[in-house]
């Protein structure tokens, strides 16, 4: 059965070459379960995004919403047994080749605004934030494509070729896999991505690992990390352990705590959550 994840073109012929494009002022965020059901630190992680860019438009989808954005991948999803982690690799490939912009993971925590940075790091075309582990190229919890993207486009035809009769993921980081896969078969590829400019994902780590560091008391250095936006973001998580969570939201002066309560008082926060309330697709 041919896969629909790319309908237009073979898995294995990427498109031609295309001029590349402006990077769309627009953030992809998703939660499958809906935008009301996400944990209070994902709802603190959106509204840095909304604070931080007011000329961007923030869009948080649900599984409701996917039909509408990414056709694909909801046909996809009926066909094969994959983890909701590994479907959120699959969506944000499809929402990228469609439409471009930036994709956020519902726990990436922005510190700074895109309009200073970001225009450096997608130059080439596609940005990801390098090297998060010595066996992996890039991270995937924070990505910008330009219109016109070739990496995009063979990464996402990489992926259907890797979904080619196979139900399950072989493994956690499949999707990493498929990205080192094209930067060591395609030249074309592998150009570009050494063109790009780097930057480190250790930075965006500054609060790994996450048990102890958003357990512990908020040190002035965390304060300055993030209120100076030297890290750009940050990469957290809503996988604590009940128990530790309930110890660090029981802490006033965690970093989790004070995370998520330096964001109540924002205008972002405020609207954020009155939109969540009554819609399962939020448009900012």
């Amino acid at each position: 059965m041919t896969d629909t994840l790319t309908p237009s073109v073979a898995p294995d012929r990427p498109a031609p070459a295309q001029p590349l494009q402006p990077l769309p002022k627009t953030i992809w965020m998703l939660w499958f379960q809906g935008w009301d059901k996400a944990p209070e630190i994902a709802h603190a992680c959106a509204a840095t995004w909304v604070h931080h860019n007011p000329g961007w438009q923030i869009k948080l989808l649900s599984a409701k919403g996917l039909n509408k954005y990414a056709p694909d991948t909801v046909a996809f999803a009926k066909r094969h047994n994959i983890s909701l982690t590994g479907l959120s690799n699959v969506v944000r490939m499809e929402l990228l080749e469609r439409f471009g912009g930036a994709w956020a993971d519902a726990t990436v925590y922005c510190t700074r605004p895109l309009d200073d940075w970001i225009d450096i790091g997608v130059r080439e075309g596609f940005f990801a934030f390098n090297r998060p582990s010595i066996d992996r190229l890039i991270a995937s919890w924070f990505l910008a494509v330009r219109p016109g993207s070739y990496m995009v486009r063979a990464l996402r035809r990489q992926v259907a070729a890797y979904w080619q009769g196979r139900d399950t993921a072989d493994e956690y980081h499949w999707f990493h896999r498929q990205f080192a896969v094209c930067h060591g078969n395609d030249p074309a590829f592998r150009t570009i991505w050494n063109k790009t400019p780097k930057f480190p994902a250790m930075h965006p780590h500054y609060l790994t690992p996450y048990d102890p560091k958003l357990v512990a008391p908020v040190t002035a250095a965390d304060r300055q990390t993030v209120d100076s936006g030297k890290t750009f973001t940050l990469k957290l998580t809503h996988k604590l352990a009940p128990d530790l969570l309930a110890d660090a939201r029981a802490r006033q002066n965690s970093v989790y705590t004070w995370l998520c309560d330096r964001t109540l008082d924002w205008p972002a926060r405020r609207q954020l959550d009155a939109s969540i309330s009554r819609l399962s697709e939020v448009k900012i």
